[in-house]
């Protein structure tokens, strides 16, 4: 029975070949895009919930954490069953034996509890000891491959700014759902072993030192976690300890979760939103929906064309029963073949859409029983959705009615299907609206005022080598005109997030507030155009410091020099503050404006920033060769690292540039998807009408009145999507902008756009679709009914 059943369904699906055609297109498109954006979910989700009793793993503190404050709680905490610190993540140029030289990002600087708070399985080497011993290395699986080819790397040494380092481990690559990415792990304890005052350009002797908050610290807990109560007890330890130069209400415990997802917190690794990928879920829900809406209307427009079918088959003795089985068979074989074509066009998109979405996903195959079951199971209970109503709408039809050619009363059936239709396009103008006003907030990102001058800077990375001969080749760039200032920061300045407890004495009352800070040179104000409010008068080869003016608003002062500032971190020793600064954005625009102090020391080295005339030159490549030419005059053997500053904060925004990216993606396809269902309306619709229209024509009807007739209806559809939508559309975009301290503003051009465009595609859809009806000699229109 089951045969037969299989073997009349593929013959009423090839009788139903434009029919079919529309329904597996648009329920395998709808389908792919749906795994793409549950593997792209699902990722991110996920994100760093593979290692072993992830829910025991917190980041101890929001905020940068001292050296010191890892083996004090280690100490102190018995239910710490490990713990571990993390710096850097930074890019270091390093060379193997054959002194060839590779820049890899993602070096860390950790200790050998790093194994045993994490799981990054080693492929080489012993997790006990591998980072045990001073100046040694781990590398990741591809980064050995890298460095030494097939070799086997373990004792291999390396060079990093004229440091040897041995090669100790190989672990596994860091899984695509690791918001940890590092390439290389250095041992900490290089630090305390250095003699020079210098280690890869960090800072020694670090043991005991409560004043730099440069670390992340993590810790593993024993089973049962209390995180409220063991939050409370770290704190009064800290508390009871007394040294810890930092408010103690900012260590607490935070998850995986909010390591990946909460944007307050300070991180050296890579960040997620929460919002937009759940946004994104939202996504894959609507184009599911909208492809269960096309597969209804689609199956239902056959209701006319197969009446005369079912009305013989209920005369011959059919059951309803019966009938409603075999179009649901119909169902399916068409969400079968669906399926085969999502898995299709999901592998073939998956390289593209692992560029965009920033993700590594390899080639879809099913290696587990669950994710069969997973993938035929849904199919199947989409397509039991999906079919279910017209099963029973098509076995429904009196047979008698049908044999006598009674008009069949289609009016409620045809009434919801309208409804779904207004759905689909008011889904459709929300998605519209949201995709417009997301490229114009990274719009507005990207062209706002930041304080300072951003554009046609060079941002130089030099290496120790360079560093030793600074002074030469600073003088060098200075020759060439086309440079009109340089200047030397501790970070890129408009992405950059170092801070401290800041100690103040304002009108010989002592204050403390949290600040951020940055190191400059004393060219700095004048190579990024930063207004000085107001200022003191300060030799300019003495060290000194500004305050911005959120720093003076925080304090609560009138006037800067009222304020003094202790420069150690220490209370009771003051300096007086040399001025103070416009709020420039030294941080992304995802942060507001916070207090700042500006450390200005002459002589400083370190980030080499370039400011050049551009018109100075037919092509930036011009200067990046002068400047690659003058580095290879001091320091020969080094590579030339160089980003534009411009190019440097558009990267800060990477994350919402993808966002905007897929929802562009996503609403395209969401609106043809949303055509094809409009399509089998349409097809339904003029089925229905065809003695109408044969009527009309030979009472004089001409095609443009007839078009505008069909059209007409549609027309008052979409105004009625509009209307609906749009509440819904201001509400979501509202809500996802007020994440960001600086907006654009909702106008209602944006609202109309949208509504307009979705009322031009639908129109000439249904123009398309019904230009062929409106055409039809009327003489086969009337022998048709």
């Amino acid at each position: 029975m089951m045969l037969y059943y299989l073997k009349v369904a593929f013959r009423n699906l090839v009788k139903n070949k434009l029919n079919t055609v529309l329904t597996i297109f648009g329920f395998g498109l709808a389908l792919s895009l749906v795994i793409l954006i549950t593997l792209y979910s699902w990722k991110e989700m996920s994100m760093n919930q593979f290692h072993r009793d992830a829910q025991n793993i917190f980041k101890v503190s929001g905020w940068g954490t001292p050296n010191a404050l890892a083996p004090f709680l280690e100490e102190r905490i018995p239910e710490i069953e490990s713990i571990v610190r993390v710096c850097g993540n930074s890019t270091m140029e390093v060379k193997n034996e054959d002194n060839a030289g590779f820049e890899i990002d993602g070096v860390l600087y950790t200790e050998n509890s790093f194994f045993d708070v994490f799981t990054f399985p080693l492929l080489a080497g012993n997790s006990s000891n591998v980072l045990s011993k001073p100046f040694c290395a781990v590398v990741t699986e591809s980064t050995a491959h890298r460095l030494f080819g097939n070799a086997n790397p373990l004792g291999k040494m390396v060079d990093i700014q004229g440091r040897k380092l041995e090669i100790t481990g190989v672990m596994k690559d860091a899984p695509n759902n690791s918001s940890l990415k590092f390439n290389m792990l250095i041992s900490l304890i290089s630090w305390e072993e250095n003699t020079s005052g210098q280690v890869l350009g960090m800072r020694p002797k670090l043991k005991d030192d409560w004043g730099n908050f440069s670390f992340e610290t993590f810790a593993k807990f024993r089973p049962p976690v209390d995180k409220a109560a063991l939050t409370e007890k770290i704190q009064k330890t800290i508390k009871e300890q007394g040294n810890l130069k930092y408010e103690v209400e900012h260590v607490k415990l935070y998850t995986l979760k909010d390591l990946y997802f909460n944007a307050n917190l300070f991180s050296q690794f890579k960040r997620g939103n929460e919002k937009n990928v759940k946004s994104m879920i939202w996504i894959g829900i609507i184009i599911l929906v909208l492809a269960i809406i096309n597969f209804f209307n689609l199956s239902t427009s056959q209701g006319i064309t197969r009446a005369k079918e079912i009305g013989v088959r209920k005369v011959n003795g059919g059951k309803r029963a019966t009938l409603a089985l075999q179009v649901i068979y119909e169902s399916y074989i068409l969400a079968f073949l669906a399926m085969l074509l999502a898995l299709f066009l999901a592998n073939m998109a998956l390289p593209w859409f692992n560029r965009i979405s920033s993700s590594n996903f390899d080639f879809l195959y099913l290696q587990n029983w669950w994710q069969w079951t997973a993938l035929f199971g849904g199919t199947l209970l989409l397509a039991l959705v999906a079919g279910s109503y017209p099963a029973f709408y098509l076995s429904s039809f009196n047979a008698l009615d049908v044999i006598k050619a009674v008009k069949l009363k289609t009016k409620g059936v045809a009434a919801f299907r309208t409804s779904l239709v207004v759905f689909q396009f008011s889904a459709s103008i929300v998605l519209i609206v949201s995709m417009l006003f997301i490229t114009r907030q990274l719009d507005f990102l990207k062209h706002k005022d930041l304080g300072f001058e951003k554009d046609a800077i060079l941002c130089i990375r030099p290496s120790m080598a360079v560093f030793n001969s600074y002074n030469t080749f600073v003088s060098l760039l200075e020759e060439n005109p086309a440079i009109t200032g340089i200047s030397n920061t501790s970070g890129y300045i408009g992405d950059y997030d170092s801070g401290f407890r800041l100690f103040a004495k304002v009108d010989g009352e002592e204050k403390e507030m949290w600040s951020k800070q940055v190191y400059v040179d004393t060219a700095f104000f004048r190579t990024f155009g930063v207004e000085v409010l107001d200022q003191a008068i300060f030799s300019k080869d003495v060290y000194h410091v500004y305050l911005n003016q959120a720093a003076i608003d925080e304090l609560n002062v009138n006037t800067f020099q009222n304020v003094e500032i202790s420069l150690n971190n220490v209370k009771g020793v003051y300096s007086p503050v040399a001025g103070v600064t416009d709020n420039f954005h030294f941080r992304s625009l995802k942060q507001g404006v916070q207090p700042l102090l500006i450390r200005v020391v002459p002589g400083m080295k370190g980030l080499i920033n370039i400011r050049f005339n551009p018109k100075s030159y037919r092509s930036v490549n011009e200067l990046v060769a002068f400047c690659r030419n003058t580095q290879a005059k001091v320091a020969p053997d080094e590579p030339f690292r160089y980003d534009f500053l411009d190019d440097v904060l558009a990267r800060s925004y990477e994350g919402e540039k993808r966002f905007q990216t897929l929802v562009s993606l996503f609403t395209s396809f969401a609106i043809i998807i949303s055509c094809l269902g409009l399509i089998g309306m349409v097809i339904f619709s003029n089925a229905r009408r065809t003695k109408e229209i044969g009527v009309r024509k030979i009472l004089g009807a001409n095609v443009s009145s007839i078009l505008g007739m069909l059209i007409s209806g549609y027309s008052k559809l979409i105004v009625a999507s509009f209307a609906i939508s749009m509440p819904v559309a201001w509400y979501i975009m509202k809500k996802w902008l007020s994440s960001f301290p600086y907006r654009t503003e909702l106008n209602w051009w944006g609202f109309l756009l949208a509504g307009i465009l979705t009322y031009v595609i639908a129109i000439l859809t249904v123009y398309i679709k019904s230009r062929r009806t409106a055409t039809r000699n009327p003489v086969e229109a009337l022998r048709y009914e």
